[in-house]
């Protein structure tokens, strides 16, 4: 259960606490960069276990708790950035070709979106230090790159 609620720049509301939010069985902190070392750590160890390839059970089972992941991060937004991320470097691609993994671009460009608004780097008037300590340019470049990254692709498939 919720806590309490923090309302951040642009009147956006989000939980300040309370939401647990799990990934194979263990208890998420609830801070971005502990979400995001504990997520590529726990990918890192799947990836090289010997079970793992482009289509595998493993990457579709790693991958399916990516997104529950995901699907707590209205009610936990200090796991956008982590999730993010993790599709960005896990699962971009389709198989071992050069094909763009759509419905993963597209999660990943929703949960940077969300973890550019949880820390108010959408707000004009955010002061240049929070700025800078949100890492708020590194975050507007994989809002920019990815659905650029995804036009292309779109764009290259023939028409139907």
């Amino acid at each position: 259960p919720l806590l309490s609620s923090l309302v951040l720049w642009g009147g956006l509301r989000f939980p300040a606490v309370g939401a647990e939010v799990y990934l194979d069985g263990q208890l998420l902190p609830e801070d971005e960069g502990g979400v995001m070392d504990r997520l590529t750590s726990w990918l890192d160890q799947q990836q090289w276990s010997g079970d793992w390839s482009s289509g595998s059970a493993a990457q579709k089972a790693a991958y399916g708790k990516v997104v529950e992941v995901a699907n707590s991060a209205s009610s936990a937004p200090w796991v956008a950035l982590g999730v993010g991320q993790a599709l960005l470097l896990y699962f971009w691609w389709l198989g071992d070709g050069l094909e763009v993994n759509i419905e993963a671009a597209r999660l990943s460009l929703s949960m940077h979106w969300l973890s550019i608004q949880y820390v108010g780097c959408n707000v004009p008037e955010l002061p240049a230090d929070l700025w800078q300590h949100h890492h708020c340019t590194w975050r507007w470049r994989h809002a920019a790159m990815i659905p650029s990254e995804v036009g292309a692709t779109l764009a290259r498939r023939p028409a139907a």
